[in-house]
């Protein structure tokens, strides 16, 4: 029995959640079609009329499926965070599968860091985020690092080539409310070694005790200046990013 996604269109999101582990496992991506016998998982579906009761859809970045859910109990639910997981699965009564996202490091690249040196924050532009990491940056130039705000990627390698060039990730305060955000990026740093320090959300909570809670930067960024601190931390978090190495997340994937 093979292992398809379907995509209506090719989101970031959906093509880490599903072509990743299509190619990995050597099942399908593409757009919406139905293979009969088949494990079928839809990603941000914008409608449910074409699936099937049986069939899975991942509400990853695409909350507001969940209300159409609500009318569809047949059809199973992925979530790809804890939190998200617990969510739903109080507003549902269909059957839910927690699948955390893979970390991007499928190598397993080790860094070799030479001192506090530079911290950055991927993600897209906006006016809002341009705000935000504008002042995180003017904080970390005084504390003497350089700052990097990497939007510039379209395939894993791009993340991948920033994530080697950094040596802390810094996640600012965006709305405390957001119930799907998840801990994905800091996972990505950790399965490079790299602490993460973040304004805390409901989302993160998988990984509580995992970064650092974001509160006066200045004196965070301070403590990691200790290299047994820094050393510790990071040894700490890369045994912890284990489980989302994509190997592991694929099993959960061929359980369905």
């Amino acid at each position: 029995m093979a292992l398809n996604f379907f995509a209506e269109k090719n989101f970031l999101g959906s093509m880490i959640r599903g072509k990743q582990i299509a190619d990995y496992v050597g099942g399908q991506y593409r757009p919406i079609v139905f293979f009969k016998n088949d494990t079928n998982i839809y990603l941000k579906p914008s409608s449910l009329d074409k699936i099937k009761d049986g069939e899975w859809v991942d509400v990853s970045d695409g909350e507001q499926v969940v209300d159409l859910l609500k009318q569809r109990p047949g059809i199973k639910v992925i979530a790809n965070s804890l939190y998200s997981y617990e969510l739903v699965k109080s507003q549902l009564s269909n059957e839910v599968k927690f699948i955390p996202q893979q970390h991007l490091n499928w190598e397993m690249i080790k860094r070799f860091r030479n001192g506090l040196a530079k911290c950055g924050y991927i993600g897209k532009r906006s006016l809002i985020a341009e705000k935000i990491y504008g002042e995180i940056a003017d904080i970390a130039r005084n504390a003497g690092l350089e700052f990097e705000f990497f939007s510039d990627f379209y395939t894993r390698e791009d993340a991948v080539k920033f994530y080697t060039r950094i040596d802390l990730l810094i996640i600012g305060k965006w709305n405390k409310h957001e119930p799907y955000k998840t801990p994905t990026k800091m996972i990505n740093a950790a399965s490079f070694g790299i602490p993460s320090i973040a304004y805390p959300l409901p989302g993160y909570k998988e990984f509580e005790g995992y970064y650092v809670h974001l509160k006066d930067l200045p004196s965070e960024i301070d403590r990691f200046k200790d290299a047994n601190y820094y050393n510790d931390f990071s040894q700490k978090i890369i045994k912890k990013a284990e489980e989302y190495h994509i190997s592991r997340i694929a099993e959960l994937y061929k359980r369905l």
